[in-house]
Parts: structure tokens; sequence; C-alpha cells
């Protein structure tokens, strides 16, 4: 099952519950799949005041919402994937030094 994507997806997590990185890179993808469509469809659209109201609209936003969503669950672009990347090569770099004084020997 595919969960809607959008800001209240976040909002159906337990009280005190944080998304994993993962999670938060998928629906980070999702909005952005999400946000490609509407603009590929208002741009191949012309603008009608007579919809306007019908619901129409609303049904497209939410197929286009369970697009996004289904397409970021299965990998969907690679955006996810490379979030993840640059999250975990700036945590390598962001790594604080472990140093070890040396050994005095003549306190022993």
């Amino acid at each position: 099952m595919v969960m809607p994507v959008g800001w209240t997806s976040l909002a159906g997590l337990p009280e005190g519950v944080q998304p994993g990185p993962e999670q938060a890179a998928r629906q980070f993808e999702a909005l952005l799949i999400q946000h490609l469509l509407k603009t590929m469809r208002e741009a191949g659209q012309p603008q009608q005041d007579s919809e306007a109201g019908t619901g129409g609209e609303t049904y497209l936003e939410l197929a286009e919402q369970q697009l996004a969503g289904a397409m970021a669950q299965r990998g969907g672009l690679g955006i996810a994937r490379m979030v993840l990347q640059g999250l975990r090569q700036n945590a390598v770099q962001q790594k604080p030094e472990v140093t070890v004084p040396p050994v005095d020997k003549r306190n022993r």
C-alpha cells in the first residue's frame, strides 16, 4: 500500500516517532515528483474557468499525489538515493576525529 504523500503524511506517525532518513528522503522525492506532474499537467491544459469548482482539479491532484508516492516508493527518479548519499557523505565529513593522548610511561 502506498502512503499518501504531502505535508500531512507525517501526521499519522505515533507520538514521539520520527521518520528515518530513508522515509524522509522518499517523501521529499515524492513531493518533487508530484510538483513535476502538476506542472506538466497545467502546462498541457488550456485555462478553463468552467471546470473550477467541479472537483476535477482536486481529483487530479489526489491522483498525482498517489502516483508520485508510488513512484518514489519504487525508486522514482533516484533523488531519494542521491539525498541519502549526500547525507551520508556529510555525516562522515562532520564526524569528529578521535584522538588518543600519548601514554606517559613515567607515571607508571
